[in-house]
């Protein structure tokens, strides 16, 4: 299943209470440490983006985990 980035961020945010004291401290952290690490996770084959960046450079990303498990269906083929 593909999530969007903002919902990856909301998720990241709950999970480790990031609050941040201004909108300016938010976006270092989303333009830095956040959009790096799922660059990275892209990078290195562990998660994979619906979109191209490069197209639609303003728009919502979409990310899913990439799994080498086989799905029930490819089994059955």
């Amino acid at each position: 299943n593909w999530v969007s980035t903002d919902a990856i961020e909301s998720a990241v945010r709950a999970k480790f209470g990031l609050v941040f004291e201004t909108p300016i401290v938010r976006k270092h952290w989303y333009n830095g440490s956040f959009r790096n690490t799922l660059k990275t996770l892209a990078s290195s084959g562990r998660v994979e983006r619906l979109q191209d960046p490069n197209s639609r450079p303003n728009e919502t990303g979409h990310w899913r985990i990439k799994s080498d498990t086989p799905r029930l269906a490819d089994l059955a083929r």
